[in-house]
């Protein structure tokens, strides 16, 4: 009676399984495709009669399993299907992927988790084939569309970047395909993972005791001694040390950034036409790893700054000088801010001398300085005042030593201050292509002559990398205001753009190489 119950069981099963006759022609992907499920799902649910997914017969009778299960969901009770057919039509191309996000069907803090994470540079690279499916995809001019099937050729793979972040008890998933940039996410429950079963207790094989010796007391107090008691020859038992838990600092990927700069400032006022002076430096800093801090991304490590300077008053007197600083940056990046504290220890020094008269000078400080700044921004696509950024510097210098002279004899000239404090503010209040206009102001406190400084400035910057600047230079207690030009290069930036392009380049010289190679 129950092998009767049971083939009926299996018989019911059958039934409600929907089969499929390959006919001539067929191969799994167009059996999947018109069944919407995935090639995948529908050759393990056939791994008994089909050993080769590349290889099926006419006649065969292929179970087709439930829609909706795997990664591809059921059509039914969901939007009208978009069917993705050419990855080169209606790209996203270079628009902002953080609008995008946004834009996108998803809970806030998936948002700005997947930002971050793309911002964070971590990904894993990703093969879209077809009949894979995404909840939703962005296209030209920020078209968002929903169920999205890929459906180009079966043996077509396009390449993507795939960043995921896991959020309650679902992973979301989030592609940059390489040759489009249609930004596309979809989701997948977590998996739980059962822990390895545990093994049993070792038993360990003790030998007997050895018997005792004869007895000198009367047999029934032996049986009274504690089997404890009898001493027994120690068996070795290695004790096994706990692993320790290894936390994982996040992913080392180094990094740098580098900046370079130049400028000249020049007399504005009648009384020192003939003032002038130049600047030149740079500074860098460099970032062997990174890792998730709340909402961001953190990295820190070694810092260095140059400047140099040289200038002269009216043909009397010349001056020069440089400061070298070296110590750390640290920097917290989010989707749209980002913050860095600069702590910096150097030496900062100084020569005067007088062209027509016998006036020799020289000066040396050691420095402590603290630079930072936050910076926040509303996306590529705005157009107006899309980036700010406010920031502080603050040099303080150790009381320095002085030697002067006056015809080859030394006079008492005592060292000044070489202190400085600043606070400065900055926009980009336009942008249209590769232009961005800028504004800047930035008010300082100097020691040496206890004036206070303000410096607005104006500038354009082209293609985020190069940055021209005009600015008046206004100094209490002085006839000396200065209107100065000014160049900013982010050479880091620069450089790994050059790169990019050189390899892109190189890439596509071998593909032609090999495609002539092919013909020949």
């Amino acid at each position: 009676m129950i092998l009767i119950m049971a083939v009926f069981v299996l018989a019911a099963a059958t039934a409600q399984a929907e089969t499929y006759q390959v006919v001539k022609g067929d191969c799994l992907s167009k059996i999947a495709q018109k069944f919407h499920v995935s090639w995948t799902k529908l050759f393990k649910a056939n791994k008994t009669i089909i050993s080769n997914p590349d290889l099926i017969f006419p006649n065969q009778v292929l179970r087709v399993p439930e829609k909706g299960s795997g990664r591809v969901t059921a059509l039914s009770n969901k939007a009208k299907p978009f069917f993705w057919k050419n990855p080169n039509a209606n790209s996203f191309g270079r628009r902002d992927f953080i609008k995008a996000i946004n834009m996108f069907n998803l809970p806030q803090e998936v948002k700005t988790l997947l930002i971050a994470e793309v911002n964070s540079g971590r990904f894993e690279w990703h093969q879209i084939r077809f009949g894979d499916y995404f909840e939703q995809m962005a296209s030209d001019n920020y078209r968002i569309v929903k169920n999205v099937y890929a459906q180009w050729k079966p043996d077509r793979l396009l390449a993507a970047k795939k960043y995921s972040v896991k959020y309650k008890d679902k992973v979301y998933y989030l592609a940059d395909p390489l040759i489009c940039h249609n930004w596309a996410w979809w989701s997948e429950i977590e998996k739980a993972v059962k822990p390895p079963a545990e093994k049993p207790p070792e038993v360990v094989a003790v030998p007997p005791p050895p018997p005792p010796p004869p007895p000198e007391q009367p047999k029934p107090l032996m049986m009274l001694i504690p089997a404890e008691e009898e001493e027994a020859p120690a068996v070795a038992v290695q004790q096994v040390t706990p692993a320790k838990t290894i936390r994982k600092f996040g992913k080392c990927r180094p990094d740098w950034e580098a900046w370079a700069y130049s400028g000249v400032h020049v007399g504005a006022q009648s009384q020192n036409r003939k003032n002038w002076d130049m600047y030149y430096g740079g500074n860098i800093s460099f970032f062997p790893c990174k890792t998730r801090l709340g909402k961001g991304i953190f990295r820190a490590g070694p810092s260095a700054q140059f400047v140099g300077w040289e200038g002269g008053v009216e043909d009397k007197i010349g001056y020069r000088g440089d400061m070298a600083l070296f110590g750390g940056e640290a920097q917290y990046i989010t989707g749209k801010t980002k913050d860095y504290l600069k702590v910096l220890y150097g030496t900062k020094m100084g020569d005067v001398w007088g062209k027509d008269f016998p006036y020799e000078s020289s000066e040396k400080n050691r420095m402590y300085a603290v630079e930072g700044a936050h910076q926040w921004w509303y996306g590529r696509k705005r157009k107006w005042f899309r980036e700010f950024e406010v920031g502080f510097r603050l040099e303080l210098a150790e009381p320095g030593k002085k030697h002067s002279s006056f015809a080859g004899v030394p006079i008492d000239d005592p060292a000044q201050d070489q202190s400085f404090y600043s606070i400065r503010g900055k926009t980009e209040y336009y942008a249209k292509g590769p232009v961005t206009l800028t504004a800047e102001n930035s008010w300082g406190y100097r020691g040496f002559d206890q004036s206070i400084v303000m410096e607005p400035r104006a500038g354009v910057k082209l293609y985020d990398t190069i940055e021209f600047d005009v600015s008046y230079s206004w100094i209490e207690h002085s006839q000396n205001d200065m209107v100065g030009a000014h160049i900013i290069l982010n050479a880091s930036k620069l450089t790994k753009i050059l790169i990019k392009k050189f390899k892109a380049k190189a890439k596509k010289a071998e593909k032609t190489t090999e495609k002539q190679e092919v013909v020949k």
